[in-house]
């Protein structure tokens, strides 16, 4: 290691000493050259260094200038900037604002031989700049604001690569022609529309134009015969042609990228005409449907890549799995690729697993399987036709067991319904507008296991017969007038009843959900209520685990709880979210004030009935005691949810009534008499008899909601009130216990601290005083000597002569 390090310090010296190197910049050493020099500069801008200070300029062979990447100062750069750096080969200058650049910028570098100027903001490129440079083999004019190809480019014929990209190009032109010896270009992240294989130069092999705005490509015959590799990732191509000028490539290209473009369309035989191309990619593209002899042609086995296409579970997909030739493309990412199935768009499944379970389905007007010998015939048992009101589909392998037969028909006429194929195991029926129905012709398809009925009316009589289906095993009754949920639907696997009428849930109803295995209850048309204290058996139902997880659409499922509104009936259950905790984290009189009202509201349900039987001649007909309805209001302390809304309390008052006034005001329609013997905690004696009257100056110290009607409301009692207990007045015992103890920990910190900071500091001190003396201590050069115990002594006792490390006395 230190060898090293002393070389590096002769050589570094010798450097120095030899060049000169600026100010801001970093020398390097040609390590095959000791002539050689390599500069890395960083620069404010380009106007920070005058190459003409250095000693030996014709030593530089590249030159690199790096400005600072937020730096957003622009500057105009002198001509002959580099006239003195004759021998320079490569200059890079990068994140250097310029405003323009002068003709002579580059004059006297006639060695170079690569140019990069990039993300500098050049809008253009002069004329004659180039000129200077007739020997350049590589330009990089990338992350600049171009709007066309510099026509002074034409000049360079020995350009070998070109960059173009990160600019605002938006045309082809012809500039590139006369470049014979250009093999690679690259022109990613402009703004090209159109691409013309005929400006492009002869020999080029590879040709990038990623992320541009590309809809046509225009081939002519004996253009671009050298294209080997072409990138055209990133564009708005719609379709490949295999027949005219339009969106046609180059017969010698061997790769192509057309990912990432919106191809929905690839004609039979667009490739037909590339017999080299040998990998191909077609990923994260509009494609529903890829017949093999659209990617048929090349001589050997193309490789494709077709991942994140919309593809559907079409029959012309099975080639993918099952190729019939050996010279077929072979797709190298078959384990990612996904459909959608023809009726189902919402169940996405991988190719692989859908030709497994035989879910590949086409559409047929005739269907007749091979193993059907009466197929040619014109009286044939075997052979189905598909309806004129319907659209028929099948399995693409319909030997197999598990073979599907799937008819989807809209309005179809009761008549029609024998027309329907013997063989069909699921049948789809829209606004059927039937009179009458003959379940006997149901009975009939004896394959039928899946029925999905909507926007249809049912009798009870009906609605009962569907489970004599007997091969009937999933049922879908959705936006139909299904109000009731038969005991015999309990046979079916799988009930749908989405978008109905149905009322709450009864105990019968929940024995049906628990013998189906998946059930669907959502929609805004069914009328389910929901309950905090007294729950639904819909709710009950729902506590189960097992019981949510067979809900499809659990999250869709509503229902009607009061001061709420309508919520999900999830939301209503046991947990963190439910609204009915939000209840317990009310304040204290919140809470009891809730309770009390909630109470009135309940008996005065409860003795609705028995005060219109007793007291009919006193009361109003059609009217409600207590009702929620007066000025807006409610009688539950309203909370803000999302599905509710709050109303700023009114100064209702309770007001005490003498015997003498109690009867005249109980006929009066303004009052209403509220009875609590309860509600007074304060003196802890029940009240009398009171009247909540209208708004007054006065306002009540709980913040409540009240709705009322005008009606006469009778006497009523409240449970009592929750016995008291002595942990009650001390609710916050726990809490000061705890910052106690907080307090005594940071006591106790504070002194270790103060403890820790006399012990190292101060103490130590002192005990150094104390041994500075000492004889034991023995000083670093290995010379013992006892020194003088007194201090004046050692005060004026002369110091040692200094003796020299090399041991020669001065």
């Amino acid at each position: 290691m230190r060898p090293s390090i002393l070389v590096l310090a002769i050589i570094i010296p010798a450097i120095h000493s030899f060049f000169f190197c600026p100010k801001r910049c970093q020398c390097y050493e040609d390590p095959n050259s000791s002539l050689s020099v390599h500069l890395i500069c960083r620069w404010e801008d380009l106007n920070s260094t005058d190459f003409r200070q250095l000693r030996r300029p014709d030593t530089v062979r590249t030159l690199t200038i790096r400005c600072p990447y937020y730096s957003k100062k622009r500057s105009t750069p002198p001509a002959g900037l580099f006239v003195h750096l004759q021998n320079l080969d490569r200059l890079e200058i990068d994140h250097c604002l310029v405003t323009s650049l002068p003709s002579a910028f580059l004059s006297g570098l006639h060695n170079l031989y690569s140019l990069i100027i990039k993300n500098a903001g050049v809008p253009s490129i002069p004329e004659e700049m180039l000129l200077y440079t007739p020997n350049l083999m590589t330009l990089e004019l990338s992350g600049n604001e171009l709007r066309f190809e510099p026509h002074s480019i034409r000049t360079l014929r020995s350009l070998v690569q070109l960059d173009l990209s990160n600019n605002s190009i938006t045309l082809f032109t012809t500039a590139f022609i006369p470049l014979t010896n250009l093999t690679v270009l690259a022109m990613d992240n402009n703004k090209l529309t159109t691409i013309d294989f005929r400006r492009l130069p002869e020999y080029l092999t590879d040709l990038s134009l990623r992320n541009n705005l590309i809809t046509t490509v225009h081939y002519a015959p004996e253009s671009a015969r050298n294209l080997k590799r072409i990138d055209l990732a990133g564009n708005l191509m719609e379709f490949i042609d295999s027949n005219g000028p339009v969106n046609k490539l180059p017969p010698s290209v061997k790769q192509v990228d057309l990912s990432r473009n919106r191809i929905t369309y690839i004609k039979e035989g667009a490739f037909g005409h590339m017999k080299k191309l040998g990998l191909l990619d077609l990923r994260w593209n509009l494609l529903t449907e890829l017949g093999e002899d659209s990617l048929s042609g090349p001589q050997s086995q193309l490789r494709v890549f077709l991942e994140g296409n919309p593809f559907r579970c079409h029959c012309g997909l099975r080639w993918l799995l099952h190729a019939r030739q050996k010279t077929a493309p072979v797709v190298l990412d078959l384990p990612t690729l996904t459909c959608t199935q023809l009726l189902d768009e919402g169940q996405v499944l991988s190719l692989v697993i859908a030709d497994r379970t035989n879910q590949f389905t086409c559409e047929y007007e005739t269907l007749c399987p091979s193993s059907c010998t009466c197929c040619e015939e014109k009286m044939c048992s075997c052979r189905s036709s598909c309806p004129a009101e319907c659209h028929c589909y099948s399995s693409a392998n319909t030997d197999k067991r598990n073979s599907q037969n799937t008819v989807v028909c809209e309005k179809l006429r009761l008549d029609h319904l024998s027309n329907i194929p013997h063989t069909t195991t699921e049948l789809r029926i829209d606004s059927a507008k039937w009179k009458s129905w003959d379940i006997g012709k149901f009975q009939k398809l004896h394959h039928l296991t899946t029925l999905r009925m909507s926007n249809t009316r049912f009798s009870d009589e009906e609605l009962e017969s569907l489970a004599s289906i007997n091969t009937l095993t999933r049922l879908q009754l959705s936006s139909t007038t299904v109000s009731r949920i038969p005991p015999q639907f309990g046979r079916f696997t799988h009930l749908q009843l989405a978008d109905n009428q149905l009322p709450d849930l009864t105990a019968d109803d929940i024995k049906v959900l628990n013998r189906v295995k998946r059930i669907s209850l959502g929609g805004n048309s069914s009328s389910f209520t929901c309950d905090c204290d007294s729950p639904t058996p819909l709710q009950l139902w729902l506590y189960e685990k097992r019981n949510r997880d067979k809900v499809e659409d659990l999250d869709e499922v509503l229902c009607f709880l009061p001061s709420f509104g309508v919520v999900t009936v999830i939301s209503t259950l046991p947990s963190n979210d439910s609204l009915c905790q939000q209840r317990e984290k009310d304040s204290p009189e919140t809470a009891r004030w809730y309770d009390f009202v909630s109470n009135v509201n309940r008996r005065r349900n409860d003795s609705r009935y028995e005060n219109e039987s007793t007291h009919s001649q006193g009361d109003v007909s059609g009217t409600r005691p207590f009702s929620p309805v007066r000025h807006g209001m409610s009688s539950h302390p309203t909370r803000k949810t999302a599905n509710s809304f709050s109303i700023r309390p009114t100064g209702y008052t309770f007001e005490e009534l003498s015997p003498s006034t109690y009867q005249s005001k109980a006929t009066s329609s303004s009052a209403y008499m509220v009875s609590d013997e309860t509600f007074d905690e304060k003196s802890g004696s029940p009240m009398s008899p009171t009247f909540l009257t209208g708004p007054t100056s006065a306002k009540l110290s709980s913040t409540v909601t009240s709705t009322t009607e005008s009606t006469t409301t009778p006497l009523f009692t409240t449970p009592r009130q929750r016995r008291k207990y002595s942990r009650d007045n001390h609710p916050n015992e726990f809490l000061n216990a705890l910052i106690f103890i907080l307090f005594v920990c940071v006591l106790i910190l504070i002194v270790t601290i103060a403890f820790t900071l006399y012990y190292r500091f101060i103490r130590i001190g002192r005990g150094s005083k104390q041994h500075r003396h000492s004889a034991e201590a023995a000083p670093l050069n290995g010379v013992n000597g006892v020194q003088s115990m007194d201090s004046e002594s050692t005060q004026n006792k002369p110091p040692p002569e200094a003796v020299p490390l090399n041991g020669v006395q001065a």
